[in-house]
């Protein structure tokens, strides 16, 4: 094994992968994809960080990496706790995090293979919103609380933080940038296909998550940013995952739970 191969060995157990995104021509009228997003949350007020060359340890690092043709789809989270700070974002094993700031941090290139979404890890880019939020907004029955949460006799009003309008405005621009930078790295390649083809839920890919990322985020976010490019939305369901409710704007008659019906 050599010097070189020492190192990009090293740097992928670190958590950081080699640079991959947003690097030769812009394709887009001279101006990258990565510029778009910047320009875009400055536009709201926000700032982009970039930290996907930051080595980590721990839950938030890189597991490997895998090929861009296998990048297929973005998948959309909550955080389920509050995440105020580019440091706190850095334990999180996905791609991207909108703090409750609103401002985006880039957390891993988009080719970084991470656990994050069950069986859908090897297609999926993550996204995690700080939040949290009810499966369906405004529906105390379908906010889920901790044992020691209950416990203590925490009640809904008192930790329920859904999204902010500038958050979701945030994740339409993110959701935008990875289907565009996916798009110019597979020109460059000179790849056949346009690139990703799905939005996805946390939900629709784990059993134990279904109020992930929750109606707010599904409505504001992923479906708009699904219907804005073309990608399928709310599917396929992998894994152990559930179909996407009709609450959510999935398929007509679709409970969100057999507890409650949510149409």
């Amino acid at each position: 094994m050599n010097w070189l191969t020492c190192l990009l060995d090293f740097t992928a157990r670190a958590g950081a992968l080699q640079a991959q995104d947003d690097h030769g021509p812009a394709l887009l009228g001279g101006v990258t994809p990565y510029e778009l997003l910047e320009q875009g949350l400055h536009l709201l007020g926000l700032e982009l960080h970039d930290e996907r060359q930051t080595p980590r340890k721990g839950r938030g690092r890189a597991r490997g990496t895998r090929k861009l043709e296998d990048c297929t789809a973005q998948l959309w989270h909550q955080t389920a706790a509050e995440i105020r700070t580019v440091r706190q974002a850095l334990g999180i094993p996905v791609h991207c995090t909108i703090l409750s700031s609103g401002d985006v941090v880039l957390l891993h290139p988009l080719r970084a293979y991470l656990w994050h979404a069950g069986a859908a890890n090897k297609f999926a880019i993550g996204v995690e919103v700080s939040c949290r939020a009810a499966g369906i907004e405004g529906d105390e029955r379908t906010f889920w609380r901790s044992r020691k949460e209950i416990k203590r006799g925490d009640t809904y009003a008192e930790l329920v933080r859904e999204a902010t309008d500038v958050q979701l405005a945030a994740g339409v621009l993110v959701g935008a940038y990875y289907c565009a930078e996916v798009k110019r790295q597979r020109l460059l390649a000179r790849m056949v296909g346009a690139g990703l083809v799905a939005c996805l839920l946390h939900r629709n890919t784990a059993k134990s998550r279904v109020s992930d990322p929750g109606s707010r985020i599904a409505l504001g976010v992923a479906k708009p940013v699904a219907e804005a490019h073309g990608l399928e939305y709310g599917e396929p369901v992998v894994g152990s995952g559930h179909e996407t409710p009709a609450a959510w704007g999935g398929a007509p008659r679709v409970p969100y739970s057999w507890r409650v019906r949510g149409y």
